[in-house]
């Protein structure tokens, strides 16, 4: 609700041959211009990272949450289209 803390989970994973560079990862909520940027470490082939972002949203409308790694594109990837996933999410008013 409005008056709830959200927290948005991202989980990044290596699905590639090789290891990655550390990275950013952005994570947007709604119509956001500047999002906080996360660290992400460098990962094996098949290793994850979980980022967790906490926050409230206090307009009762649907928005859209936005993950996106390798914002800087600092890694050469066989496949950049998978680099960003989407999420719709309903708050509602908490009074």
């Amino acid at each position: 609700t409005t008056t709830d803390e959200i927290t948005l989970t991202v989980v990044v994973k290596n699905i590639g041959n090789a290891g990655s560079r550390s990275c950013q990862l952005e994570i947007k909520a709604g119509g956001e211009g500047r999002s906080p940027r996360y660290l992400v470490p460098v990962l094996a082939p098949n290793r994850a990272h979980t980022v967790r972002r906490t926050l409230t949203l206090p307009i009762t409308q649907t928005y859209r949450s936005t993950a996106t790694i390798d914002v800087d594109s600092r890694n050469t990837e066989s496949d950049e289209r998978n680099n960003q996933e989407m999420l719709d999410f309903t708050v509602r008013s908490g009074v």
